[in-house]
């Protein structure tokens, strides 16, 4: 019996944006991906992701507090822990210039 890969692939998430005006994104969209039906003997949802970046929405460099959202919501994945999780950042996540 050939068993399946599933990758799931995210991105441009804003966590640091979307909390303005209420909204856990990433928190919403892992939610949402682990409601995926599995196949039998699968884990449900996805086997992994690549989060492929722009955690941050803004544009300027981000700070502690974005970097906390990001964990945190992170954190309420049900099905799969943070090693399932596999992060690129974006151009909008990177330090500004020292």
């Amino acid at each position: 019996m050939a068993r399946s890969f599933r990758l799931w692939a995210l991105s441009d998430t804003h966590v640091g944006t979307e909390i303005k005006f209420g909204r856990r994104s990433l928190e919403e969209v892992i939610q949402h991906a682990e409601a995926w039906p599995s196949e039998p003997g699968g884990a449900d949802g996805f086997d992994i992701a690549i989060n492929l970046g722009d955690f941050s929405g803004s544009q300027l460099p981000p700070g502690d507090e974005e970097g906390e959202l990001v964990v945190s919501q992170y954190a309420t994945a049900r099905k799969h822990g943070r090693e399932h999780f596999y992060d690129v950042i974006g151009n909008h996540d990177a330090s500004g210039i020292d």
